[in-house]
């Protein structure tokens, strides 16, 4: 408590002001109400959905340039066997009535009788066997022992078949054979003895054939009959001293049982590849040593020094690749 003195004009004015004491403890405030809770505001309506604009139609299809339209008139059905053509082309002529349609060409395998024609390139090698009756140790000249060479040529071939599976080939055609013998003996003297014949050949081979997906395959036996015209003896050595004409061939006709197998591929309708194996023995060789080497003259060792041979191979085998056409 205590007293506040106030001069107001004149008058003298006299309060009593009440002080709480100081430390006194004032009343905590009364707290507020929370304020009331307003509604929530109405929920507004979605606006109505607006129509999609109605879709334009795609503008008329442009035919290509120089494309004409397809005419009214409808094409007839096509005839058998023929192929369909395109629109915008003629239409098909029309078939006389009773008309049979057109036969499809026939298969080999069904035709009873084929044949083919053709030209074949031959390679590969001959041998010469080791003669019979050749006297003991000697290994001089003469072709007392095994040789062999290199031999080409080519040939005509003309071939039926009957039934498909039985075949029927002529060959006519021309070979060039070499032969040669390397000649060593008292282990210094060494030399290459050589003969060449070369000519004619024809021959017949009865085939048994066997239709495949690629053409056929076949295998074949026959006679083969060789006329040389050309007949040629060498010898290369510096050991072996011998005259000119010393050394000489003769030829003299040969029949052979000719063997062989092969493949013809189809290449087209029409065209055929012949690729063939072939292997001929000579049945007309001798076997014994002086009827295939007449010796004309010996030096005092009992070496030969002057010969003549037969120009005969005893067997040769051949590689044959060609081109022919099936009829």
């Amino acid at each position: 408590m205590g007293l506040r003195f106030g001069l107001v004009g004149r008058a003298i004015t006299l309060s009593v002001v009440f002080c709480a004491p100081v430390g006194a403890q004032q009343p905590a405030p009364s707290p507020q109400p929370y304020p009331a809770p307003q509604p929530y505001p109405a929920p507004q309506p979605y606006p109505a959905p607006q129509p999609y604009p109605g879709q334009q139609p795609y503008p008329g299809q442009q035919p290509y340039p120089g494309q004409q339209p397809y005419p009214g008139q409808q094409y007839p059905q096509a005839p058998y066997g023929v192929q369909p053509q395109p629109h915008g082309q003629q239409p098909y002529p029309q078939q006389p009535p009773g008309a049979a349609p057109p036969a499809a060409p026939e298969e080999e395998e069904d035709r009873q009788f084929a044949g083919s024609v053709g030209l074949k390139l031959l390679l590969g090698g001959s041998v010469w066997s080791t003669p019979d009756n050749v006297p003991d140790g000697y290994e001089g000249l003469g072709f007392s022992g095994v040789g062999g060479g290199f031999a080409y040529g080519g040939a005509l071939y003309l071939e039926g078949r009957i039934a498909t599976y039985l075949g029927l080939e002529f060959d006519l055609g021309y070979d060039d054979t070499t032969l040669r013998r390397q000649v060593t003996f008292d282990q210094v003297v060494d030399g290459d003895e050589s003969f060449e014949s070369s000519g004619i050949y024809f021959g017949f081979l009865v085939k048994g054939v066997v239709p495949t997906q690629f053409g056929r395959f076949w295998v074949g036996l026959g006679p083969k009959f060789v006329n040389p015209s050309s007949n040629e003896a060498k010898l290369d050595s510096k050991d072996i001293p011998i005259d000119a004409g010393a050394v000489q061939a003769k030829g003299t006709n040969s029949v052979l049982l000719d063997m062989g197998l092969g493949i013809v591929i189809h290449a087209t309708d029409t065209i055929e590849v012949p690729i063939e194996l072939r292997a001929a023995k000579n049945l007309s060789q001798e076997a014994n040593w002086e009827d295939r080497v007449n010796v004309k003259g010996r030096d005092a060792t009992g070496q030969v020094t002057s010969y003549e041979v037969t120009a005969q191979s005893s067997w040769d085998f051949r590689l044959g690749i060609g081109l022919g056409v099936r009829f």
